[in-house]
């Protein structure tokens, strides 16, 4: 029964692709897609992911508002250009 629902999420991800953004690019939110269909989820958060209307925009939107996740993307970004740098 996982496969069905892998289907149906990979499915309502697929159609939520194709709608336009004007807050994300598509690239950020076929990254976040690729997360989702390429993990592995237990039926229950399955289920509620199927059922979570406008997925990958409520997850682009919680990204984004994310101090840990915006605190991790600088000092990262910080440490590529040190490293290019050749520092």
């Amino acid at each position: 029964m996982a496969a069905g629902k892998n289907d149906i999420l990979e499915l309502k991800l697929r159609v939520e692709l194709e709608e336009p953004s004007e807050l994300f690019s598509k690239s950020f939110l076929e990254d976040i897609y690729g997360i989702l269909t390429l993990s592995e989820w237990s039926d229950a958060v399955m289920l509620r992911l199927i059922k979570t209307p406008h997925l990958l925009q409520e997850i682009a939107w919680a990204l984004r508002n994310d101090d840990a996740f915006d605190t991790f993307f600088e000092q990262r970004v910080r440490a590529l250009i040190l490293e290019l740098a050749g520092d």
